[in-house]
């Protein structure tokens, strides 16, 4: 009996390895950085197209999200459905930077030992060297990322709490160098809500005026052990209100409160309706989508025109759509579907085999 009972869990075991195989959704890299003195950990999820062979090669904007220990599975797996799935934004590389050291030193625009409840704190006295921290992503992560990735160069930049203080630092020292920017539950409350003083005295000149700001905040306590906490939804509405005044031209900003939510839960919703502000205007419609040749690329037109990028309708897209009105029978609206991606994608060996094909199947005259 002994010996039967081994073999079967030998067998079941042995079975289960065989069936087993890692899954993976990114990679993690070293990057030895000179300006922090370091060798700097960062996570690389790219989209499932990026690999694949039958559409042409496409680049792709980037999304570099703070806190990358934390957030890299769920910013990533968010990012996969939202393009791939649902098509709400498009595919995006997402580079997660985790911390190392000592992160209050990197999230944090200048040196305090004042914290929240406005109580000096001696943990704080490595504060302070988030501009070096900036200068590392901007000219060596940045970089590096370009380098060696297929990209286009529309950049997301996300943060949370101190992260999200720092990101918004961003938004005033470093123009240009990202065009979303979305702060969750920032901790604007730091060194006596120094950020609020510079943006009420902002030089609307310093601004990349064609930037989106996507900030929000959870549920604040007025009670309790945690009512001083409540800094964060105050200094967050004033720098949105001194933001608005300053009139900065073309520059979108939106603010967003989930008051059911708190510090730590805030990220998820955040993250969700910040991609899809960031991207406003990216997704279409069934109708649209499964409409006429002129619908879709006037949708990707106007897109692209906005972003001032060039975002044509995506080849795997258009032959989905292609495949659907097949079925419908409306030979002619396939037709000019499996046409567009000839046009757009001229060098795509799929487009032309697959209008071919289609051609042939259906006996046309070419």
């Amino acid at each position: 009996m002994k010996v039967i009972l081994t073999i079967c869990i030998f067998v079941f075991t042995t079975m289960s390895a065989m069936a087993s195989e890692p899954f993976n959704i990114g990679e993690k890299r070293i990057l030895s950085s000179k300006i922090l003195g370091e060798d700097r950990p960062y996570y690389v999820y790219v989209p499932k197209s990026y690999g694949e062979n039958k559409y042409l090669p496409k680049k792709y904007p980037v999304l570099y999200i703070l806190d990358g220990e934390d957030h890299f599975h769920s910013a990533s797996g968010m990012i996969n459905y939202m393009s791939a799935t649902a098509n709400q934004i498009p595919e995006l590389i997402v580079v997660a930077i985790p911390n190392t050291k000592d992160r209050m030193q990197n999230m944090t625009p200048t040196q305090s030992l004042i914290n929240y409840d406005g109580k000096e704190q001696k943990s704080l006295s490595t504060s302070g060297g988030g501009d070096k921290f900036l200068e590392y992503i901007e000219k060596e992560l940045i970089p590096e990322i370009e380098a060696n990735y297929r990209t286009v160069p529309h950049r997301t930049f996300v943060g949370h709490s101190l992260g999200g203080l720092i990101v918004l630092h961003s938004l005033f020292t470093q123009p240009g160098i990202f065009q979303n920017y979305i702060a969750i539950d920032s901790s604007l409350w730091w060194d006596n809500q120094i950020m609020n003083k510079r943006a009420e005295g902002l030089d609307a000149e310093s601004i990349d005026s064609n930037s989106r700001v996507y900030m929000t905040v959870g549920g604040q306590k007025t009670t309790g052990k945690f009512k001083d906490a409540i800094i964060m939804l105050i200094s967050n509405m004033r720098f949105v209100e001194y933001m608005q005044k300053s009139k900065i031209p073309n520059l979108k900003l939106k603010f967003q409160q989930f008051p059911k939510e708190n510090h730590g839960t805030v990220p998820i919703l955040s993250l969700y309706y910040g991609l899809l502000y960031g991207f406003e205007g990216y997704e279409a419609d069934a109708e649209l989508m499964f409409g006429d040749v002129k619908g879709i690329s006037d949708h990707y037109k106007v897109f692209s025109e906005t972003f001032g990028l060039n975002f044509l309708p995506p080849e795997n897209t258009v032959d989905i759509v292609a495949a659907y009105q097949i079925e419908l029978k409306d030979i002619e609206a396939a037709r000019k579907l499996l046409e567009l991606n000839v046009k757009n994608y001229p060098n795509s060996e799929n487009a032309k085999a697959t209008l071919a094909k289609f051609v042939k199947d259906h006996g046309l005259a070419e």
